[in-house]
């Protein structure tokens, strides 16, 4: 049995439908139904690192004391992120906002992985792959996720096509005739040879038969 002043970690599936899961129920317990990560942001680590740690519960980076500056992304319902950049350093304590940028955003899988993109008016402006989901019980006992992602730098046209959008059938394409492995065919022509029908020489008979039926019959 744990004691309350302990932290651990549980892992949990890495899947689309599994993130989505949360984010729905994260704004569903949300007064104003946005799901809420935090990312620590000193000397600019959310724009330089290469993996990005999120936390849905501001009272984790409380209990462990490290970061003043962050990243906060606020996932809405109709897919969209509100990305703000408050701090605590400054005395008395405050949270305060720097900028503010609002993105689409989308999930999508490709590849065995699951990514969410960023999306600006007409092209993706940042990915990230997911790599771990975590649920945290902080000291308090209250329940914390932990959400790993991992960016990526640098995709050809042809990756970011199939991340953005989806793999349309291909055409079916039309078999080419075979031809034929005789250089010079043969050409065999056939005749059709009717057989002689007997009916003149039937009619010649009877005409013949019928003078000789006469005499008899007088």
């Amino acid at each position: 049995m744990l004691s309350a002043g302990e932290l651990y970690a549980q892992a949990s599936p890495i899947t689309r439908k599994h993130l989505k899961q949360i984010i729905r129920e994260g704004r569903h317990n949300d007064e104003y139904r946005f799901y809420n990560l935090l990312g620590c942001n000193e000397d600019s680590l959310y724009f330089t690192a290469d993996t990005i740690h999120f936390y849905d519960n501001s009272r984790f980076f409380d209990q462990i004391g490290i970061c003043c500056e962050f990243v906060q992304w606020e996932l809405t319902g109709n897919n969209l992120i509100r990305q703000s950049e408050p701090q605590t350093c400054l005395e008395p304590s405050s949270v305060a906002v720097s900028t503010i940028r609002i993105y689409g955003y989308r999930l999508k899988k490709w590849g065995g992985n699951v990514y969410i993109q960023l999306m600006g008016k007409k092209q993706p402006v940042a990915t990230y792959r997911l790599t771990n989901i975590e649920y945290i019980e902080l000291a308090d006992l209250t329940p914390c996720t932990a959400i790993t992602l991992v960016r990526v730098k640098k995709t050809t046209p042809e990756e970011t096509r199939e991340i953005t959008t989806k793999q349309t059938p291909k055409k079916p394409t039309l078999k080419k005739k075979r031809k034929s492995t005789r250089e010079n065919p043969v050409l065999i022509t056939m005749e059709r040879i009717f057989p002689k029908l007997p009916n003149l020489q039937l009619i010649e008979k009877v005409a013949t038969a019928k003078p000789i039926l006469q005499k008899k019959a007088k």
